[in-house]
């Protein structure tokens, strides 16, 4: 296969996997987010190699480490931009969480303050 046909399915899979990515999830670091996908997408082979399922031939094809660093460079550029663009919705998140940690602790009784 030729590596721009390689590329546009990869490069449709990076958009896919961060269509998905919503909610807490943007909350995690772009690298963890990263190996997510990584994890998801591509299959490491034997030899330590990265290998992709073609979704129309179900054959795999080998990723070579040029083509690697493009994939992740591409998909940390992605998920910034997300971020970017939905970075009202992250802090709001961020907010939502910091009440319900509040909120938790408030409703434990503390029994030391009881005498036996």
């Amino acid at each position: 296969m030729e590596q721009k046909q390689l590329w546009g399915k990869v490069s449709g899979s990076i958009n896919f996997f961060i269509k998905g990515v919503w909610r807490e999830q943007l909350l995690k670091s772009n690298e963890d987010l990263l190996n997510d996908f990584i994890h998801y997408s591509l299959i490491e082979g034997k030899s330590k190699d990265y290998q992709y399922l073609d979704k129309k031939t179900f054959e795999y094809i080998s990723i070579d480490n040029e083509t690697l660093e493009r994939i992740k460079t591409a998909f940390l550029e992605r998920i910034e931009k997300k971020k970017l663009k939905y970075a009202d919705e992250i802090q709001e998140l961020n907010l939502e969480l910091d009440k319900t940690n509040d909120r938790s602790s408030a409703n434990v009784v503390d029994f030391f303050k009881y005498k036996r």
